[in-house]
């Protein structure tokens, strides 16, 4: 018998809903620009509430920074910057940008960019999402 990858996904989402924090992540679909009419239509903003657990990229303890191989694009990391890990339940794929959209979140009372994402999916299916994110 296989592995319910939708099962798997909506466990890990119930468990960092019980210990992490809730964030917002907002997706932003890119318009169509129209140079005969010079006005962008067809975008959007959409809101989707869920939790995620926050870590600092600088260890306090050491002061060293943590493994880069979890940013596939070689992003820098910048002091600031946050690791957080999202469960991929009831999201877009914030992994792909063939789907056209930008991502920001929004954590407490700010806004952050997001910078990096690597999807964790055993199976194929994105069971949680690696956000680099900055403020």
């Amino acid at each position: 018998m296989g592995t319910d990858w939708a099962a798997e996904q909506l466990g890990a989402y119930n468990d960092i809903k019980e210990d992490g924090t809730t964030v917002t992540i907002r997706s932003k679909t890119i318009g169509t620009y129209n140079p005969v009419t010079e006005a962008t239509s067809g975008g959007g903003t959409t809101e989707y509430p869920t939790y995620c657990l926050v870590k600092d990229f600088i260890d306090a303890t050491n002061d060293m920074v943590m493994s880069l191989a979890l940013l596939h694009d070689k992003t820098s990391i910048k002091k600031g910057d946050r690791l957080l890990i999202v469960p991929a339940y009831g999201l877009p794929d914030l992994s792909n940008p063939a789907t056209k959209q930008e991502f920001d979140l929004v954590y407490g009372s700010d806004v952050h960019s997001i910078i990096s994402v690597q999807s964790v999916e055993p199976g194929g299916t994105a069971i949680l999402f690696k956000v680099q994110a900055r403020r």
